[in-house]
Protein backbone atom coordinates (compact mmCIF):
# COMPACT_ATOMS: atom_id res chain seq x y z
CA UNK A 1 0.00 0.00 0.00
CA UNK A 2 1.62 3.31 -0.61
CA UNK A 3 0.30 6.27 1.35
CA UNK A 4 0.80 9.95 0.91
CA UNK A 5 4.58 9.89 2.03
CA UNK A 6 5.60 6.51 0.76
CA UNK A 7 5.90 3.05 1.89
CA UNK A 8 5.16 3.83 5.72
CA UNK A 9 2.03 5.04 7.17
CA UNK A 10 2.21 9.08 8.60
CA UNK A 11 0.53 9.59 11.58
CA UNK A 12 0.22 12.72 13.59
CA UNK A 13 -0.45 11.97 17.12
CA UNK A 14 -2.61 15.28 18.52
CA UNK A 15 -2.12 15.39 22.27
CA UNK A 16 -4.55 17.53 24.53
CA UNK A 17 -5.29 18.38 28.25
CA UNK A 18 -4.08 18.64 31.90
CA UNK A 19 -0.53 17.21 32.20
CA UNK A 20 -2.16 14.42 34.82
CA UNK A 21 -0.20 11.83 35.68
CA UNK A 22 3.26 12.25 32.90
CA UNK A 23 5.66 10.84 35.68
CA UNK A 24 3.81 7.24 35.16
CA UNK A 25 5.76 5.67 32.48
CA UNK A 26 3.05 3.21 32.04
CA UNK A 27 1.33 5.78 29.63
CA UNK A 28 4.62 7.24 27.91
CA UNK A 29 5.56 3.50 27.41
CA UNK A 30 2.32 2.50 25.83
CA UNK A 31 2.34 4.88 23.21
CA UNK A 32 5.76 3.93 22.12
CA UNK A 33 5.15 0.41 22.27
CA UNK A 34 1.44 1.05 20.29
CA UNK A 35 2.72 3.72 17.97
CA UNK A 36 6.92 4.74 17.90
CA UNK A 37 8.35 1.36 17.65
CA UNK A 38 6.19 0.24 14.56
CA UNK A 39 8.46 0.27 11.80
CA UNK A 40 5.91 1.18 9.45
CA UNK A 41 4.65 3.52 10.75
CA UNK A 42 6.28 7.73 10.57
CA UNK A 43 4.85 9.77 13.80
CA UNK A 44 4.69 12.82 14.70
CA UNK A 45 3.53 14.70 17.48
CA UNK A 46 1.27 17.43 17.99
CA UNK A 47 -0.30 19.19 21.28
CA UNK A 48 -2.24 21.72 23.13
CA UNK A 49 -1.21 21.34 27.06
CA UNK A 50 -3.36 23.69 30.00
CA UNK A 51 -0.25 24.02 32.12
CA UNK A 52 1.31 26.48 34.59
CA UNK A 53 3.71 25.73 37.24
CA UNK A 54 1.48 26.62 39.98
CA UNK A 55 -1.55 25.07 38.55
CA UNK A 56 -3.52 22.17 41.00
CA UNK A 57 -5.52 20.19 38.52
CA UNK A 58 -8.73 18.33 39.51
CA UNK A 59 -9.78 14.87 38.37
CA UNK A 60 -13.32 14.61 37.03
CA UNK A 61 -15.70 14.35 40.17
CA UNK A 62 -16.62 10.57 39.23
CA UNK A 63 -13.42 9.79 40.07
CA UNK A 64 -13.32 10.45 44.01
CA UNK A 65 -10.36 8.45 45.17
CA UNK A 66 -8.70 10.66 42.77
CA UNK A 67 -7.36 13.95 44.68
CA UNK A 68 -6.46 17.32 43.09
CA UNK A 69 -2.76 17.26 42.09
CA UNK A 70 0.07 20.11 41.13
CA UNK A 71 2.23 20.57 38.65
CA UNK A 72 5.10 18.17 38.17
CA UNK A 73 8.56 19.31 38.00
CA UNK A 74 10.04 19.24 34.64
CA UNK A 75 6.33 18.63 33.08
CA UNK A 76 7.51 20.14 30.07
CA UNK A 77 10.95 18.40 29.42
CA UNK A 78 9.41 15.38 30.39
CA UNK A 79 6.07 15.58 27.70
CA UNK A 80 9.47 16.79 25.12
CA UNK A 81 11.25 14.08 26.06
CA UNK A 82 8.42 11.11 25.67
CA UNK A 83 6.73 12.37 22.63
CA UNK A 84 9.45 14.66 20.99
CA UNK A 85 6.47 17.15 19.70
CA UNK A 86 6.88 18.91 16.51
CA UNK A 87 4.83 21.74 17.95
CA UNK A 88 3.23 22.24 21.83
CA UNK A 89 1.02 25.57 22.63
CA UNK A 90 0.96 25.65 26.19
CA UNK A 91 -1.51 27.86 27.69
CA UNK A 92 -2.60 28.96 31.37
CA UNK A 93 -5.60 26.85 32.39
CA UNK A 94 -8.45 29.17 31.89
CA UNK A 95 -12.41 29.12 32.85
CA UNK A 96 -15.08 28.67 30.04
CA UNK A 97 -18.80 29.63 29.94
CA UNK A 98 -21.32 29.08 27.42
CA UNK A 99 -20.97 32.58 25.23
CA UNK A 100 -24.79 32.92 25.80
CA UNK A 101 -28.01 30.67 27.13
CA UNK A 102 -28.86 29.57 23.60
CA UNK A 103 -25.62 27.76 23.23
CA UNK A 104 -26.22 26.49 27.10
CA UNK A 105 -30.02 25.13 26.44
CA UNK A 106 -28.73 23.44 23.58
CA UNK A 107 -26.49 21.67 25.41
CA UNK A 108 -28.67 21.14 27.62
CA UNK A 109 -30.77 19.75 25.95
CA UNK A 110 -28.16 17.48 24.73
CA UNK A 111 -27.48 16.20 27.74
CA UNK A 112 -30.95 15.89 28.79
CA UNK A 113 -30.79 11.86 29.60
CA UNK A 114 -27.54 11.98 31.02
CA UNK A 115 -27.10 11.42 35.00
CA UNK A 116 -24.84 14.22 35.78
CA UNK A 117 -26.12 17.59 36.30
CA UNK A 118 -24.47 20.62 33.97
CA UNK A 119 -22.73 22.78 37.01
CA UNK A 120 -19.97 25.34 36.27
CA UNK A 121 -17.32 22.81 36.38
CA UNK A 122 -19.34 20.21 34.10
CA UNK A 123 -19.79 22.99 31.64
CA UNK A 124 -16.00 24.43 32.08
CA UNK A 125 -14.59 21.22 31.78
CA UNK A 126 -16.67 20.22 28.96
CA UNK A 127 -15.57 23.71 27.03
CA UNK A 128 -12.22 23.23 28.28
CA UNK A 129 -11.59 19.84 26.86
CA UNK A 130 -13.43 20.79 23.35
CA UNK A 131 -10.75 24.06 23.45
CA UNK A 132 -8.07 21.89 24.17
CA UNK A 133 -8.85 19.28 21.18
CA UNK A 134 -9.73 21.70 18.43
CA UNK A 135 -6.23 23.48 19.14
CA UNK A 136 -4.24 20.58 18.93
CA UNK A 137 -6.07 19.69 15.54
CA UNK A 138 -5.58 22.59 14.19
CA UNK A 139 -2.38 23.22 14.47
CA UNK A 140 -1.56 19.75 12.13
CA UNK A 141 -0.87 20.07 8.82
CA UNK A 142 -2.77 18.50 6.30
CA UNK A 143 -0.50 15.83 4.75
CA UNK A 144 -1.02 13.03 7.00
CA UNK A 145 -2.70 9.76 6.23
CA UNK A 146 -4.29 9.43 9.90
CA UNK A 147 -4.50 11.87 12.71
CA UNK A 148 -4.90 10.10 16.26
CA UNK A 149 -6.41 12.52 19.25
CA UNK A 150 -4.59 11.74 22.44
CA UNK A 151 -4.72 12.84 25.99
CA UNK A 152 -2.18 13.07 28.19
CA UNK A 153 -3.25 10.56 30.74
CA UNK A 154 -4.24 7.54 28.88
CA UNK A 155 -2.72 4.30 28.71
CA UNK A 156 -3.18 2.68 24.84
CA UNK A 157 -3.59 -1.09 25.05
CA UNK A 158 -4.82 -1.62 21.30
CA UNK A 159 -4.47 -0.11 18.55
CA UNK A 160 -5.60 -1.09 15.14
CA UNK A 161 -3.56 -2.11 12.48
CA UNK A 162 -3.65 0.62 10.30
CA UNK A 163 -1.78 -0.37 6.97
CA UNK A 164 -5.01 -2.80 7.18
CA UNK A 165 -7.19 0.13 7.58
CA UNK A 166 -5.75 1.73 4.81
CA UNK A 167 -6.60 -1.18 2.81
CA UNK A 168 -10.00 -1.86 3.39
Amino acid sequence: MLFRSGLMASIALCFYGQPRFINNPEIANSYHKQFFSNPNYQIDCYGHLWYSNDAVYESTSWVKEMPKYGASTGTLETLYSNYNFKRLIVEEPKQFRFSNNAMRKEYLDICENTPIPLTEVRENNTLSHLYSKSQSLRMVPDDYDFYVSCRYDTVITDVPDLNQIAND
